[in-house]
C-alpha cells in the first residue's frame, strides 16, 4: 500500500472511531433526547457498535495498514475498551447538564443504600409520589457517598416530561430547601422554587 493510502486509510479510521464516539455518547442525538436515555432498542444498537463494529473495524484497519498480527489486538481490544469508556465518560456528563437544563421535579427521598468505587460514587434513594413508590440508583457528583448513611434525606430531582433524566439535586440541602419540597418543589431555570412559587412565575 502507497504511503498516501496509508495515510487515508488512518485518516478513515479516525473519523469512524470519532463518529461512534459522538453517536453513541450522545454527543450527537439523532431522535428525542428522552427517547436516547429510554429506548432499549437504541441502547441494543450502541452495544452492537461497541462490541462488534468497533473491533470488526480495528482487525480490518490492522489488515490494510499491514500492522503486525501480534499487535492486531491493541485495535481490536484495546481500542474499543479505551472508546466504551470515553463513551461513558462523555454520555454521564451529558445526562447530568440535559437533566439540570429541563424543568424538573424535585422531591424528599431516603437513602436506601450507598455505594463508593474508585470511579463511581452512588446512591440508592426511596421516595413516593402520588400514586407510586420508587426505588433509584443515582449518581453523586463530586459527592462522596461515604459522607452518607442510610436514612439519611437527601433531594433528587428528575425532568418533568422525562424521568429518565434524574440526578441527586443535592446531598446535603439546607432546611429552607426541604421546606421549598414539602410536597415537591421544581428545578427551573438554574433555581429551586416551591410548588406554590412554581404556578406563581407560570401562570
Amino acid at each position: 500500500m502507497s504511503r498516501n493510502k496509508k495515510y487515508f486509510v488512518v485518516i478513515m479510521y479516525l473519523v469512524l472511531l470519532l463518529i461512534v464516539i459522538l453517536l453513541v455518547s450522545g454527543k450527537i442525538i439523532l431522535m428525542s433526547t428522552c427517547e436516547f436515555y429510554t429506548q432499549k432498542i437504541y441502547f441494543l444498537v450502541r452495544l452492537v457498535v461497541l462490541l462488534i463494529f468497533v473491533p470488526v473495524l480495528g482487525v480490518l484497519f490492522s489488515w490494510l495498514v499491514k500492522i503486525k498480527k501480534s499487535n492486531w489486538f491493541i485495535y481490536y481490544a484495546v481500542v474499543p475498551i479505551v472508546v466504551f469508556a470515553v463513551c461513558s465518560g462523555i454520555k454521564d456528563k451529558l445526562k447530568t447538564q440535559r437533566t439540570f437544563s429541563q424543568t424538573c421535579i424535585v422531591r424528599k427521598a431516603i437513602i436506601y443504600k450507598t455505594f463508593s468505587g474508585k470511579n463511581r460514587q452512588c446512591v440508592t434513594v426511596k421516595f413516593s409520589d402520588e400514586t407510586y413508590n420508587y426505588q433509584w440508583e443515582l449518581r453523586l457528583i463530586k459527592y462522596s457517598a461515604n459522607k452518607l448513611q442510610e436514612g439519611d434525606s437527601l433531594l433528587i430531582m428528575y425532568a418533568k416530561d422525562c424521568d429518565v433524566l434524574r440526578e441527586v439535586y443535592k446531598p446535603k440541602p439546607t432546611i429552607t430547601e426541604f421546606e421549598k419540597c414539602t410536597d415537591y418543589g421544581y428545578y427551573y431555570n438554574g433555581k429551586l422554587y416551591s410548588k406554590g412559587e412554581f404556578e406563581a412565575i407560570n401562570q
